[in-house]
């Protein structure tokens, strides 16, 4: 009797196991078949979400192509006061927030709402045409008509203090014209000071400069040469200028952005949507400040040394050819007299010699052989204007060509004149 009940208990036992296991295996099942129509789900959602994205390219390149070929039949240019907005960040926004501007409902209405989220737009100052930036769009219609909702940075790059107005009587009028920009490759920027550099590229920052370099290009949907870029790091702020990019032409090969004319380059721009741009850092504007004033300083030294090394080779020439003409003098001296009728004068020459010559008085002697002789005794002399002196304070000079000094006196003392 016991082995009986024994053996019935068991038996419900493994009944009540069996059928626990079962529930268990049931609710798997249920949750793994939960888990596939889930799957199933997402991925039907990727790809409605990539088949409009690939349509909404095909659209935008159609446009693209047609603007390029003249077909473009969209258009949209007006002019707006800009104010500084702060709805990007208000929302929430963290990409593409640096450049999105608000457009009034006219601008949705002249576009097609369809483009809302790929348009862009070239801002011009209408005060000042130097003054000139794109932006995207963050909506329509959240501004009144004839104004646009610009960001901080977009302001200061028109020409707005660094709270992002306009000075006092200054006009804010921007004019807005809807353009397309060619997806871009490769974008240079060039730091304003060395301290970008030194920071960041010094081996010695534990930020990688690639990391920077990549949250500008998020929080931008294009650039323009000439924009100024912020960055903000550690506290501190970095001025960063595009100096030049590259864009993707429509048939998809690469286009030269610095061919065509200076006015074209400096206002080319691009879209940073979709693309993988190629950042390169150009030396800063400080370095290039130093470099320019160095090579400056370089070539006026250079300049200062080859014009004194050309005066003193003109001075030995001049040496040399004194020297040469001196000598010549000496040699054209007329043997001293020692026959015949001579006349004998001393000399008192301003170095303290004392010299005595004969010269014939025959007439064959005259007043520049005289001249000549006191020359040829000191070099001093030799190109110096100078009179002949005698004791009583007569003067005797070269152009007293009719006068014969043997008959004024036979001492002279050589004086030169000032």
């Amino acid at each position: 009797m016991f082995l009986k009940d024994y053996a019935t208990k068991l038996a419900k036992e493994h009944a009540n196991d069996d059928d626990g296991e079962r529930a268990r295996r049931r609710e798997r099942r249920a949750e793994e078949e939960k888990m596939k129509a889930l799957r199933a789900a997402a991925e039907t959602s990727a790809r409605s979400a990539r088949a409009r994205e690939r349509a909404l390219d095909r659209s935008n390149k159609e446009e693209h192509n047609a603007r390029a070929r003249g077909e473009v039949t969209v258009s949209y240019d007006d002019e707006l006061i800009a104010s500084c907005t702060r709805a990007a960040i208000e929302r929430g926004i963290r990409g593409r927030r640096d450049d999105k501007a608000q457009l009034p409902t006219r601008a949705r209405d002249v576009l097609g709402v369809e483009r809302s989220g790929r348009a862009f737009f070239k801002l011009t100052r209408v005060s000042d045409e130097r003054k000139m930036t794109h932006v995207g769009v963050l909506d329509y219609g959240c501004v009144r008509d004839g104004a646009i909702g610009l960001p901080i940075k977009v302001m200061r790059q028109l020409g707005a203090g660094s709270d992002g107005t306009f000075l006092d009587g200054e006009d804010g009028r921007v004019r807005a014209t809807y353009v397309t920009l060619p997806l871009g490759t490769k974008m240079t920027l060039k730091p304003k000071k060395n301290d970008f550099a030194r920071d960041f590229m010094g081996g010695e920052s534990a930020v990688d400069v690639r990391e920077i370099l990549e949250r500008v290009m998020l929080a931008r949907s294009c650039a323009t040469v000439g924009d100024e870029i912020v960055v903000e790091e550690n506290g501190k702020e970095y001025e960063l200028v595009v100096t030049a990019v590259e864009p993707i032409s429509s048939d998809g090969e690469d286009e030269d952005a610095n061919d065509g004319s200076n006015e074209t380059r400096r206002r080319a721009a691009v879209s940073l949507l979709e693309t993988d741009v190629e950042v390169e850092l150009e030396p800063s504007a400080e370095y290039d400040d130093v470099a320019r004033r160095e090579r400056r300083r370089r070539e006026e030294f250079e300049a200062a040394k080859a014009k004194l090394a050309e005066r003193e080779e003109q001075k030995a020439l001049e040496i040399a050819s004194r020297h040469a003409n001196f000598v010549a003098l000496k040699a054209s001296i007329k043997p001293e007299s020692s026959d015949g009728a001579v006349v004998k004068l001393r000399f008192s020459l301003p170095n303290g010699t004392l010299t005595t010559r004969r010269f014939a008085s025959d007439g064959s002697r005259t007043l520049r052989d005289v001249f000549d002789y006191v020359r040829s005794m000191d070099d001093d002399l030799f190109d110096a204007d100078f009179e002949l002196i005698t004791r009583d304070g007569l003067a005797l000079a070269l152009t007293d060509a009719s006068v014969d000094p043997s008959t004024r006196s036979d001492t002279y003392f050589v004086k030169r004149r000032r």
